[in-house]
């Protein structure tokens, strides 16, 4: 295999495994909390033996509710308090097109706001940042790290997230690297970006496309916010643990985690996978379930490409915890013909 492929391989690994994870939001409705205490997340390789199914939900918003939301992680973005007014494009656009969306703010043209119905998610874009390839500082990941936490204790400020519900001393990071050249042909690449992502949890356990995921330019300026959420039945119980409320319950783990661990091995005996830990995933196109964790992994089919092997299309495979028989749940459903980067 070429350096540049495993290269590729390496980068699409670590982007997948990332986005197996993405942007959340506020606790649900508070009623009185199950008898049964709830333990806290188990160290990676063992086994909690009792875990919480929880109902979790995607909000419907109405065009000018999402608009109205997204024009509030623009203030973020922009500190500064955006008009109704300024909405009015992206509230028009949802409006023809509910599914997704964007637009630009009608009194500041350099922001692009918009949402996505499927994962409730909204953002905010400052292009003029995210388009600079010109600029030389780089401030480095400590500095971008201090970005990201002024963005979060801003998006909590305006209520759009509550940062108890997300994993910030966890949080994600990469790079969105920016490649140049010269005119002897010299290749170099640099940090364009630095992205930083805070999953929504519920005990520590991610719940699936929930969190807030933040972009540095190196310039030190905030590139662009996105947030993306679930809100969760649930309540504290007498240890401060969330427990499931609604049509929520408990459940015990019985299929350790070893075990799926040489199960999705079998079951993709040609594939790379990587494991993910625990995981909530609300399945396909629902809006509201009662969602148990699942061991979950991003598994990638080798492919052949013009003589050249390197990763297909990858899928997370999530695996029941408290049924060793159960089918494994597949998003997004696998194309045995897809491909990956085709680049030697």
């Amino acid at each position: 295999m070429s350096p540049h492929l495993r290269r590729s391989l390496a980068i699409v690994g670590t982007l997948a495994a990332l986005a197996a994870v993405a942007p959340g939001c506020e606790s649900g409705p508070s009623e009185l909390a199950p008898s049964r205490t709830l333990v806290s997340p188990p160290p990676p390789g063992t086994a909690a033996t009792t875990l919480g199914a929880f109902e979790i939900t995607l909000p419907e918003r109405s065009a000018a509710e999402a608009a109205a939301l997204a024009g509030s992680v623009a203030g973020v973005l922009t500190h500064s308090v955006i008009a109704p007014s300024s909405v009015v494009g992206l509230e028009r656009a949802l409006t023809r097109s509910p599914h997704a969306a964007s637009a630009r703010l009608v009194d500041l043209s350099r922001i692009t706001i918009g949402h996505h119905q499927r994962v409730d998610s909204v953002w905010a874009i400052d292009e003029e940042v995210a388009h600079d390839v010109a600029t030389e500082t780089d401030v480095g990941v400590d500095a971008a790290a201090t970005e990201f936490n002024r963005a979060l204790a801003g998006l909590e400020s305006a209520r759009i997230v509550d940062s108890a519900t997300l994993d910030v001393a966890g949080a994600h990071r990469s790079r969105v690297m920016q490649g140049q050249g010269n005119s002897q042909g010299m290749q170099t690449e640099r940090v364009k970006e630095y992205v930083f992502f805070a999953p929504r949890t519920i005990n520590g356990v991610p719940i699936g496309e929930a969190g807030v995921r933040v972009s540095v330019h190196r310039s030190g300026k905030i590139a662009s916010i996105r947030v993306a959420g679930a809100v969760v039945a649930a309540s504290p119980d007498s240890s401060g643990l969330a427990a499931p409320t609604g049509q929520g319950h408990l459940l015990d783990r019985t299929v350790p985690e070893s075990e799926l661990d040489a199960r999705v091995r079998a079951d993709n005996p040609d594939a790379a996978v990587t494991p993910l830990g625990l995981l909530y995933w609300l399945p396909g196109n629902v809006r509201s379930a009662v969602v148990a964790p699942r061991q979950a992994y991003m598994v990638f089919p080798r492919v052949v490409i013009d003589g050249q092997t390197g990763p297909g299309r990858g899928h997370r495979a999530l695996y029941a915890v408290d049924d060793a028989t159960a089918s494994p749940l597949l998003a997004p459903v696998p194309t045995p013909g897809g491909a990956g980067d085709p680049r030697p």
